[in-house]
């Protein structure tokens, strides 16, 4: 018979059967997770040795480069180590070792010659390089590196296996840069000395003597050549075999010099002038000498000039020319031609004469020159200064622009005869005019000219003016002797024309 035990203390007793059944249930339990960690261990290790086989595992080598690989612009992909040296070897030759980089910054240019550079290509360790592309690193950096190149192209660099003086072409490249160093400067002028009288006039100037000093320092300007990016191309060009390098130099100018110049030349300076002839006495007005500087001789040795250099300018008197002494003892000494007509009462007439003579007057003509008389006076406007006047078409007075030219021509024709000049083109009036003899009259409209050239060995010059209402032409030069027949009309007494009164 089972007894029960007693209950002290407000606790319900336990059955020693039930006691002994949970220590039992507890064990097995334990013995279930320690199954469990073992099952997960186990997974975990062979998960772990997959990863380090995958990891050190070594594919299959087929021996050759992989496709999509190149250098030197030749495609090595699928070749042999044996092969792709074959192959750069045929592309590039001794290119390396026998032709110069030429390098250039803003015109400055430097040779780098391989005597001095050792350029020299390893043929061998470039093939080396490309083959072992994709055969290095982790399996998934190869495996990354494969798919790369399968889908790209991947150029090998040559510049690692080439022999190279790099110190040499960094000290060339650093030579070159000394050439583009210089800081912003701007262009100073400094002007010394006092100004003499101006203008000077006559032959006893003294053109040798400087009176003022005028110095301009130019400016220089700021470069900005970046030594290490152009190294950087010299290397570059070295790797993808080119041999002409243009470095990048942005330039920072002075500011131009032009309207400071300008300014001192406008102050100081004056040209000189030619002497001439009065157009009204005939006298030789003489010379006139300037002061100061040639501008554009000055522009010149400028442009000539090299950053930062200084020019002295030595402002002095400024020789014309033509002097009085050149016209009168050279040139026109002689009087080769000339014709002297009277003029009638029309004023408009004579009106047209003088503006026809102010245009001729002085005009010279070189050796072998040909003269135009229309060119010479353009088209007969009152912007010309011509006038409406009366005169001879066939048989009838009338109304013509510019009417009198044609006494002009005829003179001038009767002098060119006088001097023997050549007669190019020569037209005679319709109808006998009353101003010039018959057969010494010239002719003029828009569709008629009168032309000759100055066939002479030197110049001459024409003189063309009214005095006390006669009409005066006279052509002057220098007699040679060489006219062997004298026309009666290089007489100084001008032949008695008929009034040209109408």
């Amino acid at each position: 018979m089972t007894q029960r035990v007693p209950v002290q203390n407000g606790q319900q007793s336990v059955n020693p059967r039930r006691k002994q059944t949970q220590k039992w249930y507890m064990t097995r339990k334990e013995k279930i997770t320690v199954a469990c960690l073992a099952s997960v261990t186990a997974v975990l290790l062979i998960a772990a040795f997959v990863m380090i086989y995958s990891m050190v595992a070594v594919p299959s080598d087929d021996g050759r480069i992989l496709k999509g690989v190149e250098a030197a612009g030749v495609k090595l992909g699928g070749m042999t180590v044996e092969e792709a040296i074959d192959a750069l070897e045929a592309a590039v030759g001794d290119k390396y070792s026998t032709q110069s980089m030429y390098v250039e910054v803003l015109g400055e240019r430097i040779r780098l010659s391989p005597a001095y550079t050792g350029a020299d290509l390893d043929f061998r360790a470039v093939a080396e390089a490309a083959y072992n592309y994709g055969r290095t690193g982790s399996r998934s950096e190869r495996e990354q590196a494969k798919n790369y190149a399968l889908a790209n192209s991947v150029s090998i660099p040559l510049t690692d296996h080439l022999n190279l003086d790099f110190d040499y072409i960094q000290s060339q490249i650093n030579e070159l840069g000394a050439k583009f160093s210089t800081s912003l400067t701007q262009t100073e002028f400094t002007l010394t000395g006092a100004k003499p009288p101006v203008p000077a006039v006559g032959p006893v100037v003294d053109t040798n003597k400087g009176h003022q000093t005028l110095t301009i320092k130019l400016g220089t300007p700021e470069y900005d050549l970046d030594i290490r990016k152009l190294y950087e191309q010299v290397l570059e060009c070295y790797n993808i075999g080119t041999f002409e390098v243009v470095g990048d130099c942005p330039v920072r100018q002075p500011e131009s010099l032009e309207a400071e110049l300008m300014s001192y030349y406008n102050d100081l300076c004056m040209e000189p002038i030619d002497a001439r002839t009065d157009p009204l006495t005939s006298e030789v007005i003489p010379e006139v000498y300037g002061y100061g500087f040639h501008l554009n001789e000055v522009k010149d040795r400028i442009a000539k000039a090299a950053p930062g250099e200084t020019i002295t300018i030595q402002l002095r008197y400024l020789e014309p020319k033509i002097t009085q002494e050149l016209i009168n003892n050279t040139r026109f000494k002689d009087t080769l031609g000339s014709y002297n007509i009277s003029l009638g009462t029309d004023e408009a007439w004579n009106k047209n004469v003088s503006t026809a003579c102010l245009a001729l007057n002085g005009l010279f003509l070189k050796a072998g020159e040909t003269f135009s008389f229309n060119d010479l006076l353009g088209a007969l406007v009152s912007e010309n200064g011509y006038v409406e006047a009366m005169a001879l078409q066939g048989r009838v007075n009338v109304l013509t622009m510019g009417g009198g030219v044609t006494q002009v021509a005829s003179a001038l024709y009767v002098s060119v005869l006088a001097a023997e000049l050549e007669i190019l083109e020569w037209h005679s009036h319709p109808y006998a005019p009353g101003f010039a003899p018959v057969g010494l009259d010239a002719y003029v409209d828009a569709g008629k000219n009168f032309q000759f050239r100055n066939s002479n060995s030197t110049p001459i010059r024409i003189c063309a003016e009214v005095v006390e209402n006669e009409l005066r032409i006279r052509i002057e030069g220098t007699d040679t002797g060489t006219i062997a027949l004298r026309s009666p009309l290089r007489s100084k007494k001008p032949l008695n024309p008929a009034s040209c009164t109408m």
